[in-house]
């Protein structure tokens, strides 16, 4: 596991004089698109919410958090150079419901089109998220892009066809 491997490498570091610090981040996503390769819901809502298309989802209501990858790289850059030590769990202070996230992308993107939920389809698995405080605290930092902006970016600047085709219903 994950766990398992963050412990022997942080005791084969201490072992040599090394601190080591992990970040266990939460839902990676970007402006440009490239996480769409492991956010799938994300690209489908994007692209959905930008040509005005309707979207069928998984019944919503789990929670998701998700965090710009700026955002992750300040927060690594900041561990490194205060030489944070331990093992933190890095996200957003802000969780979204499915659902929420959905429709705060149809109302940025203004395009028209609906979006439902097919409580037919396996839902949306839902995920405890554990508190970052600690992680902000000891970096001194909390994660400042929203949802909100990164929706209005890609809209202003034309990115939503780097978002991938239209989803199959």
């Amino acid at each position: 596991s994950k766990a398992l491997a963050e412990q022997q490498y942080g005791w084969l570091l201490k072992r040599i004089g090394i601190s080591f610090c992990s970040l266990r981040f939460t839902g990676l996503y970007d402006t440009f698109g490239q996480c769409i390769r492991h956010q799938s819901w994300f690209g489908r809502t994007v692209t959905s919410a930008a040509k005005g298309a309707k979207l069928n989802l998984p019944e919503a209501s789990a929670k998701r958090n998700f965090l710009h990858v700026d955002d992750a790289a300040h927060m690594l850059l900041l561990a490194a150079t205060r030489q944070i030590v331990g093992v933190f769990n890095a996200l957003h202070p802000h969780t979204i419901t499915m659902l929420e996230f959905v429709s705060l992308a149809y109302q940025i993107f203004q395009r028209g089109g609906k979006y439902s939920c097919d409580f037919a389809k396996t839902p949306f698995r839902h995920v405890h998220y554990p508190e970052g405080n600690r992680c902000w605290e000891s970096l001194d930092y909390v994660p400042r892009i929203t949802l909100e902006e990164t929706f209005m970016q890609i809209k202003q600047n034309g990115l939503d066809d780097r978002f991938g085709p239209l989803p199959v219903s």
